[in-house]
């Protein structure tokens, strides 16, 4: 058994209940500041935590400040092994915030129950995990119920695997209390949430809604012997905002491959897809996607590294087709352990004309100091506009002028 107090980083479950975690792509660190406690009973594992959220005070995506708001957090976790029959799993968590701001204000408190059952590879031929969830969110004397279900299992047959995946999420978000308007962020207070609902999209994809949804996915992997190549295809049926008067069917299908070379030190990857969004029957959106990611050995510790990415939009609007591209391409020359150099260049015509810039240039340079620190700097002009990372969408700021970051690690 052990006891731990401070700051943590936590998650439950597959974060349907709660999910207090650092995403560097979106700018946000939440973490958990308090006391845990876990035990082993034999195959029974059992944690029990309780504490306050801690924001880092800094938005590394605005330069703004964020406020601890110190919402209480609390939970357990039961899970048990059972061996053949996979790991079944109890689960809690409570939180409680402020809703509003002023005389409005008033408490608002979630509680959450579920249940786990990961079977990991039984057979030679198949896995599974299932989780359901109940929140019961209650505030100004109203209280609610939410339920999201998961359902992911995997099939081997030989050299190919067959992912199917089916989730049901209906109002499932934990926000925070929100900003006050001193922090900068919004005036009418802007909230953060502290669970983070599994979307089945791409990490990259916009996801117009994660906390209500109902989505089916599949995906065939095929290894193709011992070349190092393997390639997949994906199809995506989501059906998002499903309780509002206008929900939106989203069809998305993409297929890639992935290559590795020279001992795995050198890989090059890439991937097509399309992707179509409907509203009563009628496109309400429809892209066509394409990216690689491309690294490349070098003689000793160098490598050379390419990403590139492309999306072509078009989006209707009071009857109005607006049609865009928008993308990035990042060469960079890599020195292992050390860090490295890079050019990057940015395209977005969403919102061309008055002037805006649609062509975007920058240099990067990244140095690991020691274990402890890093050095990261940019110069140039940078696209902003909106960015999803797992669901966590963040309008992101453009940027022209020179930056330099001390990363400290303790």
């Amino acid at each position: 058994m052990s006891l731990n107090a401070g700051d943590d980083y936590l998650q439950v479950g597959r974060g349907f209940l709660l999910s207090l975690r650092k995403n560097d792509e979106a700018g946000l660190d939440i973490a958990f500041r308090g006391a845990s406690f876990e035990a082993d009973t034999g195959p029974v594992h059992s944690r029990v935590f309780y504490g306050k959220s801690n924001f880092a005070n800094l938005d590394a995506l605005t330069q703004r400040s964020i406020a601890d708001v110190d919402d209480t957090i609390s939970g357990a976790v039961i899970t048990a092994d059972s061996g053949d029959f996979g790991t079944f799993g109890l689960q809690t968590v409570a939180v409680s915030t402020r809703i509003g701001e002023g005389a409005t204000a008033t408490d608002g408190n979630f509680t959450g129950v579920g249940a786990t059952w990961d079977l990991p590879a039984p057979t030679p031929w198949m896995s599974a995990y299932v989780e359901a969830n109940l929140l019961r969110a209650e505030s100004y004397g109203i209280a609610e119920q939410h339920p999201a279900v998961l359902l992911s299992t995997n099939f081997f047959v030989g050299d190919a695997t067959l992912i199917l995946e089916a989730l049901t999420v209906e109002g499932f978000a934990i926000e925070s209390t929100p900003q006050p308007a001193a922090a900068g962020l919004s005036t009418t207070g802007a909230t953060f949430f502290y669970n983070q609902t599994p979307t089945l999209e791409r990490p990259d994809q916009e996801v117009l809604n994660a906390n209500d949804a109902n989505a089916l996915r599949t995906r065939l992997d095929y290894v193709v012997g011992d070349t190092g190549l393997s390639v997949y295809a994906n199809a995506l049926l989501r059906q998002q905002g499903q309780s509002t008067a206008l929900p939106t069917d989203q069809l998305h299908g993409y297929a890639g491959w992935e290559f590795a070379y020279g001992e795995g030190a050198s890989h090059f990857n890439g991937s097509v897809g399309a992707r179509n969004e409907t509203q009563n029957g009628k496109e309400f959106a429809s892209m066509e996607h394409a990216d690689i990611d491309c690294v490349q050995a070098l003689s000793g510790p160098w490598s050379l590294h390419l990403t590139a990415k492309a999306e072509n939009w078009r989006k209707q609007a009071v009857g109005v087709t607006k049609a865009y591209v928008r993308g990035n391409a990042i060469l960079g020359l890599d020195l292992r352990s050390i860090g490295g150099l890079a050019f990057e260049y940015g395209h977005d015509d969403e919102k061309e004309g008055d002037g805006r810039r649609i062509d975007f240039y920058a240099g990067h340079i990244n140095y690991e100091i020691s274990e402890a620190f890093t050095l990261r700097g940019v110069g140039g002009s940078q696209r902003g506009g909106l960015k999803c990372v797992n669901g966590v969408c963040r309008e992101y700021p453009s940027f022209a002028g020179g930056r330099l970051e001390l990363i400290a690690r303790f």
